[in-house]
């Protein structure tokens, strides 16, 4: 299996390149929901970068990976967010690599029922699963390499290490 490891630096810049891409469209959300894990911190820094207050800031919980390349059968999805914060806004959706899809077209069927108005965010997609684009993100990857972000490093390693 090929690795791609990404650095705090690469995340930075993926996410500067992105916000620069939303200045350009003029884009500014109400609300930033992350995906929760992976999309912890590029929300935090979307946050910073878009100038959102706090209170405007949700969760959703999402997982489907198991382990390395290892996925569930369905994302499993709780929402962190109180309905009414939502609806009718912008809402832009992050996570940290849309991959399958699955998570974030579970997180999308959560929040269409809200009236809001979404956008999706992830550093990085996955274009060989012919899935929609994510309508933001930087890093293209057209084969199976695994990627590996810095906050989940020892997870990684302990996953290799089994």
């Amino acid at each position: 299996m090929k690795f791609k490891y990404l650095s705090w630096e690469d995340i930075e810049k993926s996410c500067l390149n992105m916000y620069s891409t939303m200045s350009y469209d003029k884009y500014k959300p109400d609300i930033v929901i992350g995906l929760l894990w992976g999309g912890v911190v590029p929300t935090r820094l979307f946050v910073d970068f878009l100038d959102i207050e706090r209170t405007n800031v949700k969760a959703i919980y999402a997982s489907l990976y198991k382990g390395i390349a290892s996925r569930g059968g369905e994302a499993e999805i709780i929402p962190h967010y109180v309905k009414e914060d939502i609806e009718g806004k912008k809402v832009l959706l992050l996570d940290d690599i849309k991959d399958s899809g699955k998570t974030m077209n579970a997180a999308l069927r959560e929040l269409v029922v809200l009236n809001c108005e979404v956008k999706t965010a992830t550093l990085v997609w996955r274009s060989k699963n012919k899935g929609i684009a994510p309508d933001y993100y930087d890093i293209e990857i057209a084969d199976d390499t695994w990627v590996s972000f810095p906050w989940e490093r020892f997870e990684t390693n302990r996953e290799l290490n089994k």
